[in-house]
């Protein structure tokens, strides 16, 4: 018999695997988009499509791969690896510290790396794809270290709770 911790660790791990294969599976289709246009052109444009929802993929801010333009620009691409080694930085940690203190830690350092990759976007301190990249790459890892972070901490409430409930109907 499962108890709730158990499905509370399994719902966060499922919230953490969800936010990585959906960055993994974007990132994927950037690739595969310039790939199958080098092959034969129109097999790459339902990617582009599709990405196209997501960024606007300004043809001088994006890689090439092959000749062809990727289908995310630079910093969407860092944003996306970013929010993915965020996410599983957090998670990774998480099974050797489960404290409060350490997850708002995380959150903080999130965030203050997404405000920073936000002022960088806004006063553009390097015209070159690198630079939009790393600022991406940076605020998506932060966006993954607060997003995981805040889950776990809502986790570590839930569970806590939990356990506060087992230990009051026992007696």
């Amino acid at each position: 018999m499962m108890n709730a911790d158990h499905y509370q660790k399994l719902a966060g791990n499922s919230l953490a695997f969800s936010v990585v294969a959906m960055s993994m599976g974007l990132l994927t289709a950037a690739a595969v988009a310039p790939i199958l246009n080098s092959l034969s052109f129109p097999a790459g444009e339902p990617y582009y499509n599709f990405l196209a929802n997501l960024c606007h993929q300004s043809f001088h801010k994006v890689f090439f791969i092959l000749g062809h333009p990727s289908g995310l620009c630079a910093r969407c691409s860092g944003g996306y690896l970013g929010v993915m080694l965020g996410t599983m930085f957090v998670y990774y940690f998480q099974g050797k510290s489960h404290s409060i203190i350490a997850n708002l830690t995380l959150y903080s350092l999130g965030t203050t790396l997404l405000i920073l990759a936000i002022i960088e976007a806004l006063i553009e301190l390097g015209d070159q794809n690198l630079m939009r990249f790393l600022s991406g790459l940076i605020g998506g890892f932060g966006t993954g270290l607060a997003f995981a972070s805040l889950m776990a901490i809502i986790f570590t409430i839930g569970k806590s709770q939990c356990r506060t409930k087992n230990l009051g109907t026992s007696d």
